[in-house]
């Protein structure tokens, strides 16, 4: 009894070691990308029933994690772009999966586990994401140009459009046209201050404008016109800084010659000390 006993501890330490195995081989960030690792495993040819059933534990994390992202969209479109911004780790996730449909039809069989592959195509859902997504950034942006605005909305309306086209472009050409018009309006609100870094800013916006729009208004030419006023205050400015540490140092001089290193007062106290035992 205690032989059957000790073999079946040995059998079920060997399950365990596998099953610890298969999962310490699976990588990712997120319930995704954890079900792609699995999916390469078998692809690698890692097929053994620890390798499936930890295919089979990441996959149903993954699927409750999409189902979960899309479910949101139903209730508030806003949702898109947590959806956009995640997409592409499903299709590399479900391009793994056809693959393995194509090679195991019927399934892929181990000893005692299985695994089955559905392919999904999440391509139309990726392109109606980054476009809602993409619409979102821009109205929010037209909305501050629309409106009165500060410096630091019309910079951020700015940001938004660049946001808006790393989304999409089918708003490509409205999106151009309203990116030129915030970064030169930008560039002259911060050349009015007249310091070095609001004119550096300004000069970088001028060129954004005509990056937006090639010759928009005369962004090109302002940028290029304001190197030399960028160098004088530059060098005023560095100046100012040299002659404000110039007056610190005459002024620290007089203070430093009064202190007298420990070492040299001590000496002094004591030769003080002998002239008068002398006397």
């Amino acid at each position: 009894m205690k032989k059957i006993y000790s073999v079946f501890s040995i059998f079920l330490l060997i399950l365990i070691s596998l099953s610890s195995c298969a999962s310490s081989k699976i990588r990712g960030a997120n319930p995704v990308q954890r079900a792609h690792s699995a999916a390469q495993l078998l692809l690698q040819g890692s097929t053994a029933d620890a390798y499936i059933k930890q295919f089979n534990i990441e996959m149903d994390k993954a699927k409750a994690d999409i189902n979960e992202k899309t479910a949101r969209v139903n209730l508030n479109p806003e949702a898109y772009e947590v959806v956009a911004d995640s997409i592409d780790d499903w299709l590399q996730l479900y391009e793994l999966i056809a693959i393995l449909e194509s090679r195991y039809p019927n399934g892929l069989y181990g000893k005692k586990q299985s695994a089955f592959f559905s392919y999904v195509d999440y391509k139309p859902l990726k392109e109606t994401a980054n476009q809602y997504t993409a619409e979102k950034y821009f109205k929010q942006a037209r909305a501050i140009a629309e409106r009165p605005h500060s410096l630091n909305e019309t910079i951020s309306a700015v940001e938004y459009l660049h946001k808006s086209l790393n989304y999409s472009n089918h708003l490509l050409e409205e999106t151009q046209t309203l990116g030129a018009s915030l970064s030169y309006e930008a560039a002259l609100k911060l050349y009015e201050t007249k310091t070095s870094d609001s004119l550096k800013n300004a000069h970088a916006y001028f060129l954004e404008a005509d990056s937006w729009i090639a010759h928009y208004a005369d962004a090109r030419e302002r940028a290029n016109n304001m190197l030399p006023e960028i160098a004088t205050i530059l060098i005023s400015e560095a100046d100012s800084l040299l002659g404000a540490s110039k007056i610190i140092a005459d002024y620290e001089k007089p203070i430093l010659s009064m202190k007298k290193p420990l070492h040299t007062t001590r000496v002094l106290q004591r030769k003080n000390s002998k002239r008068r035992r002398k006397n």
